[in-house]
Order: C-alpha cells, then sequence, then structure tokens
C-alpha cells in the first residue's frame, strides 16, 4: 500500500485496501469454521 502510493498508482492502491478490509475478516472466518469441523487452527501444524 505505501510503495503504491508513493508511486501514485491508483488500481494498486485500490486493491491493496480492499485486500486489508476484505482479507483479514475473510481469513478470520475460514479459521473460525476449520476450528469448529477440524478443532485445529488450518495455519499450524
Amino acid at each position: 500500500l505505501i510503495k503504491s502510493i508513493e508511486a501514485k498508482k491508483t488500481l494498486e492502491i485500490v486493491l491493496a485496501a480492499a485486500l486489508i478490509v476484505f482479507g483479514f475478516p475473510a481469513l478470520w472466518i475460514v479459521d473460525i469454521v476449520t476450528l469448529l469441523l477440524k478443532k485445529k487452527v488450518l495455519w499450524f501444524r
């Protein structure tokens, strides 16, 4: 996001902001589902 702001690339700024806004909640939901189904966090072994 910072590099895109410095380079003034509008599309990359929008994509980075969208990933921050929608990416973290999506990963959080995946973690909750795997905890409920498999009783473990997907990202740890």
